[in-house]
């Protein structure tokens, strides 16, 4: 301590370049110093200058230099306003495999894109040479590479090389130019950078509920403005389920006792097919090694808990194929301090999309009004130099999204808007663009509307049903799933199962009685045999159509007891000397197969076939008719999963105790007929419904 107090030493300083100005002495002690340095590059031509300040004990000049605070200048070229191209005074260069050529500009404001030319001086040299194009811009607060490109081009002096490089207004950008290393020989090189733009003043977001979007343009030369736009990804918006903070292990301490603690942030996702899928985080996909937080890391799940996908930063471009099904994510971030750890529970998730129609595109339009009438769409314009000029977008119509297959509860659409006419510039200078999607309320309809729509509906289908001699699905649904049938094409009750008034004239009374049916019919399951079909026949006498109790009464018979539902187990649960329970059990099973036979009888398959062999359904009362249908095929699926399990339980049961006696029925046959009807209406690799049957001679399997 006593050594720190006494330190002191007085300093001469002493720049190296006249343009360096600062203080001549400093009287350093054993604290925070600070010291006043100016650069005036004004006088400098352009180019790079390197120097330094010198400081010196004044006591003592020999000791040399104590420390040394390096300058570093880089003094631009500035290109001319009037005609924004850059070229070299000293052109042109004789270039060997080890000649560089580094150039620092000025890049013009508003200027977007600059355009590199290359050429050999040497007009008939048809050879000509390989060189390495490297430009780079640093913009303040991001990824040092986030304007960077390299290349390798060819050059001769027949047809000039041209390369297009991307370019921030008023920010400076290093050029680079080298003849390859194994490119031998000499080649006298000119070069010229031109610089362009058409810069966008507002407008990269546009809000679908906002209606029409108006962007403002101006360029820095004349340019030709030839707008598209292209949507190449949906993205959905994922809120944690699960947050926990917690101390990781003894390894995680940093000495003498710092522990190191992590958040782990889990997130729900279900794909109702596969799609191509991209996932980030927004507070930290963008940083790696500058990040406050020690890590991030984050995994994806499949409901077999089997690790699928994983990644940390800069992920928002990293597509892979994802399965139908439901995956978990979770979220790993480190931190010293608990407390920064805790202000991450509500981090979000993105999952970007890969659209299957690969692109959606938005209209562009001149002026407001031509987007109100809907007249002739902007293809090209002339944009003057400095001249601000706007262009207005119209909103994408529904149809042309619900084509588009966006997955359900994505928040907006994302890709990029270019405003070059030529290919080659497009390729290189992109603005992106997100749509942001709304979700508003369902418009609801008047009464008198809904009645016609009802009427219409009911006629249409009964005067189908005579034509064709169907019997029609129940439209109608009471949340029990009825199926309503209609002999010889007469509608029963309108329409609606069971004689049931529409929603919007439903009295209390009708309410009352559903809601009765629909605990009576839940009871069924829970009360013993004598009880239970009681009520079940009490239930078909009023109600001959409510398939709902077939399948209740099935599950009466249906045992729950695992073991009862495993392969193995249940064929172990058994004595072969003693068939009594197998006959008994015998007896259910067949009357399971004979309720769920009803209830696949008498739905109309070939109706719900119908209906979701449809692409779009421009019916006013569309929605209703997509939840009825649902629950016909919801119940249906039921069924048959019922019937499947029951067959191949007597399959089993017949191995075991009547495999001697040819008399018995042969289940095979029906159970692959069953097998390829349930496979009309789903795919037999979702997870959900699948249900796999194996049975052989000498045992069976579920």
């Amino acid at each position: 301590a006593a050594d720190k107090i006494n330190f002191n030493v007085r300093l001469t300083l002493i720049p190296t370049e006249s343009w360096i100005t600062c203080g001549n002495y400093l009287d350093l002690c054993y604290s925070a110093r600070k010291i006043s340095v100016k650069v005036d590059p004004s006088g400098l031509a352009p180019g790079v200058y390197r120097a330094s300040v010198k400081a010196y004990d004044s006591a003592c000049p020999e000791k040399g230099v104590l420390f040394e605070i390096p300058v570093t200048v880089v003094q631009p070229h500035v290109v001319d306003p009037k005609s924004n191209e850059f070229v070299r005074d000293d052109l042109p260069v004789n270039c060997k495999p080890h000649t560089i050529i580094r150039d620092f500009i000025l890049v013009p404001k508003y200027a977007t894109w600059a355009v590199i030319e290359m050429r050999s001086a040497d007009s008939n040299d048809a050879v000509g040479g390989k060189f390495f194009l490297h430009t780079l811009q640093i913009l303040p607060m991001k990824f040092c590479k986030a304007m960077e490109m390299q290349k390798i081009l060819p050059v001769n002096g027949i047809t000039p090389t041209v390369q297009p490089v991307r370019v921030e207004g008023d920010h400076i950008i290093e050029i680079c130019i080298a003849k390859f290393w194994s490119n031998f020989g000499m080649l006298p090189l000119r070069y010229s950078v031109k610089f362009h733009g058409i810069s966008p003043l507002n407008g990269s977001i546009m809000h679908s509920a906002s209606g029409i979007h108006r962007i403002d343009l101006t360029a820095l030369t004349s340019e030709e403005v030839h707008p598209v736009v292209s949507l190449k990804t949906a993205a959905m918006v994922l809120k944690p389920s699960e947050t926990k903070v917690s101390p990781l292990t003894a390894r995680d301490v940093i000495h003498p006792a710092r522990q190191i603690y992590q958040t782990l942030i889990t997130y729900q996702l279900h794909l109702a097919k596969g799609y191509e899928v991209a996932f980030y985080t927004p507070l930290f996909s963008n940083i790696l090694y500058e990040s406050e937080f020690e890590s991030q890391f984050w995994m994806v799940f499949d409901a077999n808990k089997m690790m699928v996908r994983c990644g940390d930063a800069y992920s928002y471009d990293k597509y892979e194929k994802l399965e139908k099904g439901d995956y978990t994510i979770r979220l790993q971030v480190r931190h010293e301090k608990k407390e920064l750890l805790e202000k991450l529970t509500e981090a979000n998730m993105i999952v970007n999309f890969k659209l299957a129609s690969n692109s959606l595109s938005v209209d562009v339009y001149k002026s407001y009004n031509q987007v109100l009438s809907g007249a002739k769409k902007m293809t090209s314009c002339s944009l003057a130099a400095g001249v601000c000029r706007p262009i207005y977008l119209a909103p994408i119509a529904s149809e042309k999204l619900q084509k588009a297959s966006i997955p359900p509860q994505c928040s907006w659409l994302e890709g990029n808007i270019t405003y070059a006419k030529e290919d080659i510039i497009k390729k290189c200078v992109s603005h992106s663009f997100q749509y942001i999607l709304t979700e508003g309320p369902p418009a609801k309809k008047s009464s008198t509307a809904a009645s016609n729509a009802v009427a219409s509906s009911a006629a249409s289908a009964t005067a189908n049903s005579v034509a064709n001699g169907n019997n029609l699905v129940g439209g109608g649904s009471n949340g029990s799933g009825n199926v309503v049938t209609a002999p010889n094409g007469a509608a029963n009750g309108g329409g609606l199962p069971n004689g049931t008034a529409p929603k919007e004239t439903r009295s209390k009374w009708d309410e009352y009685c559903e809601g009765l049916r629909d605990y009576q019919t839940a009871q069924i399951a829970k009360l013993d045999t004598e009880h239970a079909e009681n009520l079940y026949q009490a239930l078909l006498k009023d109600n001959p159509n409510h398939l709902a109790a077939h399948l209740a009464m099935a599950d009466h018979f249906d045992s729950s007891e695992l073991k009862q539902n495993l392969p193995y187990a249940f064929m172990k649960s058994f004595d072969p000397s003693d068939s009594a329970p197998a006959t008994l059990l015998k007896v259910k099973l067949l009357r399971i197969i004979e309720l769920t036979s009803l209830v696949v009888k008498e739905i109309d398959q070939n109706a719900l076939l119908a209906y979701y062999g449809m692409k779009v359904d421009n019916r006013p009362n569309a929605a209703k008719i997509k939840v009825q249908m649902d629950k016909q095929k919801q119940l249906l699926l039921d069924a048959c999963q019922r019937k499947f399990v029951a067959l191949c339980k007597l399959k089993i049961l017949q191995n075991m105790f009547d495999a001697q006696d040819v008399s018995q029925p042969d289940y095979a046959e029906e159970l692959d007929q069953l097998y390829g009807e349930v496979g009309k209406f789903i795919e037999y690799t979702d997870s959900k419904v699948r249900c796999e049957v194996r049975c052989s001679e000498s045992r069976g399997s579920i």
